[in-house]
């Protein structure tokens, strides 16, 4: 992982060559030219968590990364063993997590080409302020760092956390948040805002045509219905949560 990071040009494809017989757990085509890629290196004591945003492969050129995002956590029974080898192995800044150390590699350059990209085909950007209130909810909704999930109820507990955070907006009354996560680089929040104003009634004609786009892209949305997951196209995603 370490030997990736340092890699002068850093692509999907040879990052999963660096990492050899690791998990995809995750490798989608998130619409506009956005890819996303989830992974899972497992080290005995510890796994190795890595979520990538990435370029589309384009005929025989590899997805460029725009961003990386690595965690390494272990067992709360075991972490403080391995904790300072493991810090003292990195050999660059990692910062601390729950039973783990964590690391980003962000290329501010694509990342913008990416958001843009997907707000030019949705409608445009939203000008907005996220108060601190609201900062990890709108986070949640818009990240494309994490793999989300569109339920109403939702694992063992049932608690939805992407409901838990778009009620966050709802009761704040911040439509504009709303409608910036709509146009996000994220499925399942992308889901969520959109279920949010069309239940609202009378579509702003921007929105109305962000979701007709979404409903025509080929891409997989995470739902589920307790501890039953399943992948939908976006309409069917809705359905979910009526």
């Amino acid at each position: 992982m370490r030997g990736a990071l340092d890699a002068p040009e850093l692509t999907i494809e040879g990052l999963k060559r660096a990492l050899k017989s690791c998990d995809v757990r995750e490798d989608r085509d998130i619409g506009f030219g956005s890819r996303c890629v989830y992974i899972a290196v497992y080290g005995g004591y510890t796994t190795t968590w890595v979520h990538v945003l990435g370029s589309t492969r384009v005929g025989e050129r590899e997805s460029r990364i725009a961003g990386v995002h690595v965690e390494q956590t272990g067992y709360p029974d075991s972490w403080k063993l391995v904790e300072e080898r493991l810090r003292a192995a990195w050999k660059r800044p990692m910062r601390d997590v729950e039973c783990g150390l964590a690391c980003e590699r962000d290329d501010a350059t694509l990342t913008l080409e990416l958001r843009k990209r997907t707000e030019d085909a949705l409608g445009g950007h939203v000008d907005l302020q996220v108060p601190k209130e609201l900062a990890a909810a709108f986070e949640l909704l818009t990240t494309p760092f994490e793999s989300g999930v569109v339920a109403k109820f939702f694992s063992v507990d049932g608690e939805s956390p992407g409901l838990t955070a778009v009620q966050m907006l709802i009761d704040a009354e911040r439509v504009d948040l709303l409608r910036a996560v709509l146009r996000s680089l994220n499925p399942e929040g992308r889901v969520y805002a959109a279920h949010t104003l069309l239940a609202r009634g009378k579509l702003d004609p921007k929105d109305e045509a962000a979701i007709a786009n979404l409903r025509a892209l080929d891409v997989d949305i995470t739902t589920a219905d307790g501890c039953l997951v399943e992948h939908k196209r976006f309409t069917a995603a809705l359905a979910v949560l009526d």
